[in-house]
């Protein structure tokens, strides 16, 4: 689903609804960070429209890890916090599902450099342009 109103959220790119299972785009802000990678001179690195295909990959990467999957993340990780016999517990990695979201779209979409480059690149952009001192914190989903 596309709408406006990323931009007015702290440059919201997208948003992945587990219960629905929906993506929302939020087209203002794709925009805002294509016109940022024009400035930047970045266009190697991200091909014109793969900011949208980015953005739509890394949620696809939220959906494919669902409960039974995250248990794998985490394992992968192997952040033991519980162990009695064969009975193992693996913790919870903060962050690291949207590191794991942002290399998936990056391998996906065959981007030059992985779209975090750009989501600081974007959220220093949005807090220069706003006159805040430091960049907004929004929650990436």
């Amino acid at each position: 689903m596309e709408r406006g109103g990323g931009l007015a959220q702290g440059g919201l790119l997208a948003r992945y609804g587990s219960r629905d299972h929906r993506v929302e785009l939020f087209t203002d802000t794709v925009d805002f960070c294509e016109r940022l990678v024009d400035d930047l001179d970045w266009r190697r690195w991200f091909p014109s429209g793969s900011v949208r295909a980015a953005a739509v990959e890394h949620e696809r990467a939220h959906h494919l890890v669902t409960a039974d999957r995250s248990r794998d993340l985490r394992a992968a990780l192997g952040l033991q916090v519980l162990r009695i016999g064969r009975l193992r517990r693996f913790g919870t990695v903060a962050g690291a599902d949207e590191v794991a979201a942002h290399a998936f779209a990056a391998r996906s979409v065959g981007l030059g450099r992985s779209p975090l480059l750009l989501t600081a690149a974007a959220q220093a952009a949005l807090a220069t342009r706003t006159g805040a001192r430091r960049a907004p914190t929004t929650r990436e989903n």
